[in-house]
C-alpha cells in the first residue's frame, strides 16, 4: 500500500492554480460587462423607485462587479436562471477539484481513483462514489445541482405541506388521504394528474417585476453586492449572538476544528427546502466540523418581493427593522425547520452577510486558519448541501488518510502500523505467531483466544479499537459507560480495562475515584446515562419507553444509537472475560490494538480441528437429571399473540433515511432490508455495527458450530434476559 502524504509542492500549486482561477474570472466578468453593454435585448420598463434605485445603483457599483453584471440583466429583460446575471459568473468552487485529486491519487494514470489509491476511509469512498461502481471517476466529480425535474418539484410541493425541507410518514399520509378522501383507488391517470399537472399557461409562472428585482437588489435582498472570499482567501472574522445571547467567534471556532458556514433566511423557498439535507450533513460530520448558520436578511418579505409560496406556508412577514425582530423571526425559522444546528443572528446593516455574500443563501466550508476551502455558488440556484459533502469527504480524506499513522509494506505483502512497527521486539510473541501476524502489547484475553480462534481474535480486536479508541460517544463517555456495565456484572477485569482507558482519555486516579463515588450519591449530571446503562445490563426488558425516549431527547438519535451498542458490546466481553476467569492486567490494562489496516482474515493461522458436535456430546457426563427451571409453558397461538402485539408497537429509534443506507456494502445494504434493527444499526452507526457483524461472520465460520445448536444457545440466552425478540 502507498504511503500518502501531503505535498507542499502541489498545495503551491493549487493554491497556483486558485490565483489562475481567481484572474481568469475577473477577465471573464469584465467580458461580460462588455457583452451586456453592447448587447440589443429591449430595456424593461421601470416604475419611478426603481428608476432611482438603477441610478443610484450605477453610482456606487463597479463596472466590473458580479453586482453590475446583476443590474444590466435585470433592466435588460432576462430571466434569471442560473446562465443570467451573476449567477453566471458566481459558480461553486472547491480546493478539491476533479483534476487535483485525480493528479494527487491516480497513481496508475487510468484516469479514475481505485479503492486501493483511496486514502480514506470506506465510508468516505463510498460518499464520493456516487454512482456506485467502486471507483472514483469524473461522472462522480459532476454535480447536479438542479432542483430536479418539474414533476419532482410538484410532488415536493404537495408532499412538503409546511415548506420545512423534511418529508415525514404523516404528511405522505396526508396527502394520500387528500388524493382518496373521495374514491376507493387511484388509478395511473388519476395520480399522473394529481402528480404530474398539465403545463401552466404562458406568462402564469410567479416571477418577478423587473422593479421588484432592482429595489430587492439595491436593499441586498436578493444578494450581496459583494462576491465574497474566494477559494484560497482568507474569510473574515467575526462575532456574532446565538439566539440564547452567547457569542460565537469564527476564529476561535476554526482553531477548533473546520467551519461550515451556512447562510439563509426564513423567507428564502430554496433554502428551507434544504433543512432535511443539511440536518443530514450535521448529524454525519457534527463530530469533524463545526456547523453554524449565520441569519441575515428576509429575501421575500410581505413588503418587497413577497412570493405565493410563503403565503402558502403561512410565512408572511415584513422586512425586521430592529435586531430583536430580526433575532424573534430566526427563532420561528430554527423552530420550523426543526434544526439542531448552531445559530448565530446577523447584525441589521448585515456586515458577515455582506462579507460573505450571503444573501438569501450560500454555503462556505473554512479551515483552521479561516482559509476557504469551498465556496458555493449564490443562491438559490447554487445552494447544494450535496456539492458542500463532497468537498467535506476530500476534507477528510486530505487531513485523516489512515486510521492511525503512516502505513508501510512489509515483505510479506502485510500493511504495519508504523508507529507502532518501532515496539514490536525483533523476536515476534509467540502469541502474535499464532495469529500469524506481528504486534505488540496483546491483552491476556488476546492470548487466551488466538490459539483455538485466531481469526476470530483478530476480528474481535478490530472491534474491541473502535469502541475503545473509535467510540462515536468519544473515549471518556464510552469508558465510564463500560465501567458502569462491568460493575453491575461484578468484571474485575473490565472495570480495570475502563479505567486504564479513563487514565488514557487524561483524567487522573482521584477523578477517577471521585467519579465513582458520584455515581452512589447521583450527584453526576450523566446519572441518567449510567442508571440506563446498568437497567440494560441487569435487566433490559424493564426499560420502558419513556426512559428510553428521556435518553434519546438528551442524546439525539445517533448517538443513542452508540449508547446502546457500547453497552451490548461490553456486556459480551465481560461476559467472555468472566467466562474466561481473567484477573485485571498487570498495569491495570493495556491498551486497545488494531490489526493493521488491510488485514484480512486469511492472513490468521488456520483454527485447529474441532471435532463433530455428535461426537463431543456423545462423550458428555450429564451431572443432573434435566428440569424445566420454572418458565411457563407457552403453546403456539400464545407466542403468536405476543409477536402481533409486539408488532403493534411504535418504535423507539425511527428508521433511517434510505441515503445513509445506499452507500453501505452490497453485502450490509441487504442484511438491512431483511431485519429492522439491522437497518436502524447500520443507518445510524455503521462502523460499530459492521464490526460486529464481521467478528460474528469470522467466529461462525471459523467455528464451525452446529446450527441447531447455536440456535439453541441463543434461545436459552434471550429467554433467561426476558428478550422476546
Amino acid at each position: 500500500m502507498k504511503v500518502y502524504k501531503r505535498d507542499p509542492q502541489k498545495r503551491r500549486d493549487r493554491m497556483s492554480g486558485r490565483w489562475n482561477m481567481a484572474f481568469a474570472s475577473f477577465g471573464y466578468c469584465l467580458f461580460m460587462s462588455v457583452q451586456m453593454a453592447l448587447s440589443q435585448d429591449t430595456p424593461v420598463e421601470l416604475d419611478a423607485d426603481a428608476q432611482a434605485a438603477e441610478q443610484r445603483l450605477r453610482q456606487i457599483l463597479p463596472a466590473d462587479s458580479e453586482a453590475m453584471a446583476m443590474l444590466e440583466a435585470i433592466v435588460a429583460g432576462r430571466s434569471m436562471t442560473r446562465s443570467d446575471g451573476w449567477f453566471n459568473l458566481a459558480k461553486p468552487q472547491t480546493a478539491y477539484g476533479w483534476e487535483q485529486m485525480l493528479a494527487s491519487y491516480d497513481t496508475d494514470g487510468d484516469g479514475q481513483i481505485s479503492r486501493a489509491e483511496f486514502p480514506g476511509a470506506d465510508q468516505w469512498f463510498a460518499g464520493l462514489d456516487r454512482n456506485r461502481d467502486r471507483s472514483l471517476t469524473e461522472d462522480d466529480h459532476r454535480w447536479n445541482t438542479e432542483p430536479g425535474s418539474t414533476t419532482f418539484q410538484q410532488v415536493v410541493r404537495r408532499v412538503d405541506a409546511d415548506d420545512d425541507g423534511r418529508i415525514t410518514a404523516a404528511e405522505l399520509q396526508a396527502m394520500t388521504d387528500k388524493m382518496l378522501a373521495e374514491q376507493e383507488f387511484l388509478s395511473i391517470d388519476d395520480l399522473r394528474l394529481a402528480w404530474e399537472p398539465p403545463p401552466r399557461a404562458a406568462g402564469s409562472f410567479e416571477r418577478p417585476t423587473a422593479s421588484q428585482l432592482v429595489i430587492g437588489l439595491e436593499k441586498q435582498e436578493i444578494g450581496s453586492h459583494l462576491p465574497g472570499p474566494n477559494v484560497g482567501d482568507q474569510g473574515m472574522d467575526f462575532t456574532l449572538k446565538t439566539l440564547q445571547g452567547d457569542e460565537v467567534c469564527l476564529s476561535k471556532w476554526c482553531a477548533e476544528k473546520p467551519v461550515v458556514l451556512i447562510f439563509g433566511n426564513f423567507t428564502c423557498g430554496p433554502f428551507r427546502a434544504q433543512a432535511g439535507n443539511l440536518e443530514r450533513l450535521y448529524d454525519r460530520y457534527r463530530d469533524k466540523f463545526h456547523f453554524l448558520v449565520v441569519y441575515v436578511r428576509e429575501a421575500h418579505p410581505s413588503d418587497g418581493w413577497a412570493m405565493r409560496r410563503n403565503e402558502t406556508a403561512e410565512i408572511v412577514l415584513p422586512q425586521p427593522t430592529k435586531y430583536p425582530e430580526r433575532a424573534a423571526v430566526a427563532q420561528q425559522c430554527q423552530k420550523l425547520m426543526g434544526s439542531k444546528i448552531p445559530l448565530v443572528v446577523d447584525e441589521m446593516d448585515d456586515p458577515v452577510g455582506r462579507e460573505y455574500s450571503g444573501m438569501p443563501s450560500r454555503l462556505y466550508l473554512l479551515d483552521s486558519e479561516r482559509q476557504v476551502l469551498f465556496k458555493s455558488g449564490r443562491g438559490p440556484h447554487y445552494f447544494s448541501p450535496s456539492e458542500l459533502e463532497e468537498s467535506l469527504l476530500w476534507y477528510l480524506t486530505e487531513t485523516e488518510p489512515l486510521a492511525d499513522e503512516e502505513s508501510s509494506v512489509d515483505d510479506g505483502g502485510h500493511v504495519a502500523n508504523a508507529a507502532v512497527a518501532e515496539l514490536i521486539p525483533q523476536e515476534a510473541d509467540l502469541t502474535w505467531q499464532k495469529l500469524g501476524i506481528q504486534f505488540p502489547n496483546l491483552p491476556v484475553w488476546a492470548e487466551r483466544l488466538s490459539e483455538p480462534l485466531p481469526e476470530s481474535t483478530l476480528a474481535l480486536m478490530k472491534l474491541d479499537y473502535l469502541h475503545r479508541n473509535k467510540n462515536p460517544l468519544g473515549q471518556e463517555i464510552a469508558a465510564k459507560i463500560r465501567w458502569v456495565v462491568a460493575d453491575a456484572m461484578n468484571s474485575s477485569y473490565g472495570k480495570s480495562t475502563a479505567e486504564f482507558d479513563l487514565l488514557q482519555a487524561g483524567l487522573t486516579t482521584e477523578q477517577i475515584a471521585a467519579w465513582r463515588e458520584s455515581l452512589s450519591s447521583e450527584s453526576d449530571t450523566n446519572q441518567r446515562l449510567w442508571q440506563f446503562a446498568r437497567q440494560l445490563t441487569v435487566s433490559g426488558h424493564s426499560i420502558t419507553d419513556e426512559q428510553f425516549a428521556e435518553i434519546r431527547l438528551t442524546w439525539e438519535t445517533e448517538p443513542t444509537v452508540a449508547i446502546v451498542h457500547t453497552v451490548a458490546f461490553a456486556n459480551f466481553q465481560n461476559r467472555l472475560w468472566l467466562a474466561l476467569g481473567l484477573e485485571p492486567e498487570s498495569a491495570g490494562g493495556v491498551a486497545a490494538v488494531s490489526p493493521p489496516d488491510g488485514w484480512r482474515s486469511s492472513d490468521a493461522r488456520v483454527a485447529p480441528v474441532r471435532p463433530e458436535l455428535t461426537e463431543t456430546l456423545q462423550n458428555a457426563i450429564v451431572v443432573s437429571p434435566p428440569k424445566r427451571a420454572g418458565w411457563n409453558p407457552q403453546d403456539f397461538d400464545l407466542l403468536q399473540a405476543k409477536l402481533n402485539s409486539q408488532k403493534r408497537r411504535s418504535a423507539r429509534i425511527p428508521l433511517p433515511d434510505p441515503e445513509r443506507l445506499a452507500i453501505l456494502p452490497d453485502e450490509e445494504r441487504r442484511r438491512s432490508e431483511k431485519v429492522v434493527w439491522s437497518n436502524i444499526s447500520l443507518g445510524y452507526q455503521p462502523e460499530l455495527t459492521q464490526g460486529w457483524f464481521t467478528l460474528m461472520r469470522t467466529f461462525r465460520r471459523e467455528s464451525n458450530l452446529d446450527r441447531v445448536f447455536s440456535n439453541s444457545l441463543f434461545w436459552v440466552v434471550t429467554r433467561g434476559n426476558e428478550c422476546f425478540y
